[in-house]
């Protein structure tokens, strides 16, 4: 099966949808012209304790509830009418890497790419949704990209989803959705990460002139920081929230005991960025020295944490934007305020 059959299957007006944090994200987006879509909805569902465990579906009955509240009518998310989503789960089990597949072997390429992904994944094939497709090809062979999910794992989420009344037409890893959305910005840049930080898993993407190279976990997540302030200072967890959000990093914000209170996890993530580097140094073809950090996910909104990085690593870091091309509503203008924390479900929106 090819990359485009199962991961990007489009579908007009269909939900992008993340369950990758500690609550459903979804939008609802349509096409209006080759480049430009429209966002017709947006919203969030809490996910009920004990229906997600480790990135896996652990009671399907309570998540489907959770998954009916989208498309409910009589819920505040009810009007929301397409009944088929795309599906970003989480990262933690999935795979994605590009692999290099000599010339010699390409005669037979879909028999070649899975032998040499049996090499990478811990996993048998007939344990796996495993697809691929060919980003480009040069005069030492062709150079694919595989992205694969423990199939336990992704019909758990599908059989749950499509409980829920929702046709699942495709799913991703989290990785894939934010490389659809994000590319645009490593195009012509020889190597940089997007860095992910969310609420339950962060993830760095390795990427190279907008290709996706592989990605890898981090230590600095939304709950972390939350309840590093909660024990350190004794709060609650609204006043953590708020701490992490206002003063996060800052140097001087609040005299600087909260950026101090989080030195050690900006460290261990720092130190996580440089053995990402030099693992790339150490296994990859013509290395190259990455020039951009992007950040997107629930955690970007921790204060100066794009600054504190930067600083760190001597890197430019920006956090992410939203896309020229996105068009808003009266009714979804409030998106610009938190299109960070929505990027995976939109990165599978504008699949449509």
């Amino acid at each position: 099966m090819r990359l485009s059959s199962i991961f990007l299957n489009p579908h007009k007006d269909a939900l992008g949808v993340d369950f990758s944090g500690a609550d459903i994200r979804f939008v609802q987006v349509r096409r209006r012209s080759k480049n430009r879509f429209e966002l017709v909805h947006f919203g969030t569902v809490t996910l009920p304790p004990g229906s997600l465990e480790r990135g896996r579906v652990a009671n399907a009955r309570i998540f489907t509830r959770a998954v009916q509240t989208i498309i409910n009518p009589g819920s505040a998310a009810g009007r929301i009418r397409s009944q088929a989503a795309s599906i970003a789960v989480p990262e933690r089990d999935s795979f994605m890497k590009e692999l290099s597949i000599p010339t010699d072997l390409s005669g037979n390429l879909g028999e070649a790419v899975r032998w040499e992904a049996l090499q990478h994944i811990p996993f048998e094939l007939d344990e796996l949704n495993l697809d691929w497709e060919t980003v480009h090809s040069d005069q030492s062979g062709n150079h694919v990209l595989v992205a694969a999910i423990p199939r336990k794992i992704a019909e758990g989420f599908t059989d749950a989803v499509e409980a829920a009344g929702i046709t699942v037409l495709a799913l991703e890893p989290v990785s894939l959705s934010l490389i659809r959305l994000f590319a645009q910005y490593f195009r012509g840049k020889k190597a940089g990460l997007i860095l992910h930080l969310g609420e339950l898993e962060s993830i760095a993407i390795w990427v190279e002139d907008s290709r996706p190279i592989f990605t890898a976990s981090l230590p600095m997540t939304v709950i972390g920081i939350n309840s590093a302030l909660q024990s350190r200072f004794q709060l609650s967890p609204a006043e953590s929230a708020k701490a992490r959000r206002h003063l996060g990093f800052s140097p001087t914000k609040g005299r600087g005991e909260v950026r101090s209170s989080l030195e050690e996890i900006l460290s261990t993530t720092v130190q996580r960025l440089m053995t990402i580097e030099e693992f790339y140094q150490d296994h990859f073809p013509n290395p190259q020295k990455p020039e951009y950090i992007l950040i997107s996910g629930p955690g970007s909104s921790t204060a100066d944490v794009d600054i504190a990085i930067s600083k760190k690593i001597k890197i430019p870091v920006s956090l992410a934007q939203p896309p020229a091309n996105l068009v808003l509503t009266r009714r979804t203008k409030g998106f610009l305020d938190v299109f960070r924390d929505f990027a995976a479900a939109y990165g599978c929106g504008i699949r449509t």
